[in-house]
């Protein structure tokens, strides 16, 4: 329902109050009781109800966060089918709302990309404690071992028809990653990484609550059953297309600066994604879907990932969105893990074969004057830049040159101003110590 950004495209707003407010309050209570309502409707709150172009769905604020959408426009506020949304479901758990359809947890990532969910997926459904599970009701959906909603929708078969079948179980209507989500500003509950739901609870903690999930099915590799599920390309190529994503996301927190855009995709791919692939992995861009790496490029780039140089024959990666949540909430495996650490190690000739290091040193030429204040020498004519550090910082102590504000900030003295040039001011950027001028 809400795929698209006009779908949430607001028009306006209406702030209610009194009646209205009420019997909101009581549509919320008589499924879910008192205390729920009286949390996501406290008191002197300010609900606003916006409407977007093109449909007649209202949506319901309260405090500035979307908790429900009322299907049915027409009719008054309170009185028709109201869909609570992953704000209202993330502020309060989510079986407290809604029943739960829970998943299989690989199958999160289809989740995430709007899919609805089939039969082969289901794990279990929790009830709540106010109502059971049928077929055409609203459910959450969540993942096994994490209490956080991954979408809404509304149930399509029996619970007791879903054991043994394919078909359709829930047809999703607002999901993590749609517009609704990113217009609340995108946020990510715990568990929620990349593509994929980790678990955040321990079967203790279930059982502490009471809380009793009714087995629907249980499939020990519902990886094996991808194509079953989804109706997506078989497990080889939804596996190579996540390892292209995870090496693309790995090779943005790991290797590729700012300063190196623009990048070509191929340079991308064969000097940065591979080489940083997990150990024993491999990565093929033909052994998926897309074919062609331009295709692949073109398919992050709608995720929010990066931005292609338009109208170019061949893709041009011109910029890499760093605060999307897929990018920062990335955890980069070890240096040690990847391929190309793996693969020097096989190519090395001899254990004793000799290394060459470089180290920059700054000649004392200049800085003569400098030394000849705090009546020190240099054995070799070099200093290195721990020594310039430890030369400056101890010329600031004697001369109590640091600034109140700031230890790492020097008011230079006259004997520093004679010393400062384009040389010396790489000098004080290299050892982490800014020289203010007074002008």
């Amino acid at each position: 329902m809400f795929k698209k950004a006009a779908a949430v495209a607001f028009k306006g707003e209406t702030r209610i109050r009194g009646k209205e407010s009420k019997r909101l309050h009581q549509a919320v209570a008589s499924t879910a009781g008192d205390e729920i309502a009286a949390a996501l409707f406290p008191n002197k709150a300010e609900v606003v109800i916006r409407k977007a172009g093109g449909s007649t769905f209202q949506f319901i604020f309260v405090n500035g966060e979307c908790f429900y959408v009322q299907l049915d426009g027409k009719a008054e506020l309170g009185t028709g089918e109201l869909l609570p949304t992953l704000q209202a479901l993330w502020r309060v758990e989510a079986d407290a709302l809604l029943p739960s359809v829970v998943i299989q947890r690989p199958v999160a990532k289809f989740i995430f990309g709007g899919a609805n969910v089939m039969a082969p997926g289901v794990h279990s459904i929790v009830p709540t404690k106010s109502c059971l599970p049928k077929e055409g009701c609203l459910v959450a959906v969540r993942a096994e071992g994490n209490s956080f909603a991954a979408a809404v929708g509304r149930l399509r078969m029996a619970p007791n028809a879903i054991v043994g079948s394919k078909g359709e179980a829930v047809e999703v209507l607002h999901f993590f990653g749609d517009a609704l989500w990113e217009v609340m500003g995108s946020p990510r509950p715990a568990g929620f990484i990349g593509d994929q739901i980790h678990p955040t609870e321990a079967q203790e903690e279930k059982e502490e609550r009471g809380v009793k999930e009714e087995e629907i099915v249980q499939a020990p590799a519902p990886e094996a059953e991808v194509k079953d599920m989804l109706d997506q390309p078989d497990r080889d190529m939804t596996h190579m297309i996540q390892n292209l994503e995870e090496c693309l996301l790995q090779a943005c927190k790991t290797r590729i600066k700012d300063r190196d855009l623009p990048l070509p995709g191929n340079v991308l791919y064969a000097q940065h994604m591979r080489p940083c692939r997990r150990a024993g992995s491999n990565i093929d861009v033909k052994a998926t879907p897309f074919k062609k790496l331009s295709a692949f490029l073109s398919h992050v780039e709608e995720k929010g990932w990066l931005a292609l140089k338009k109208n170019s024959s061949d893709p041009i990666v011109t910029r890499i969105f760093r605060d999307h949540p897929d990018v920062t909430s990335w955890k980069p495996w070890p240096k040690e893990a990847t391929a190309e650490v793996e693969e020097s190690k096989g190519t090395d000739s001899s254990p004793t074969e000799a290394s060459i290091q470089i180290e920059v040193v700054w000649r004392i030429g200049k800085l003569k004057p400098l030394l000849e204040e705090l009546k020190t020498e240099a054995a070799d004519g070099c200093w290195t830049r721990e020594d310039c550090a430890a030369a400056l910082k101890a010329y600031a102590d004697s001369h109590e040159l640091w600034l109140k504000n700031n230890k790492k900030r020097i008011g230079p003295d006259a004997l520093l101003c004679s010393l400062i040039s384009s040389e010396l001011e790489d000098l004080f950027q290299s050892c982490n110590l800014q020289v203010v001028m007074y002008i």
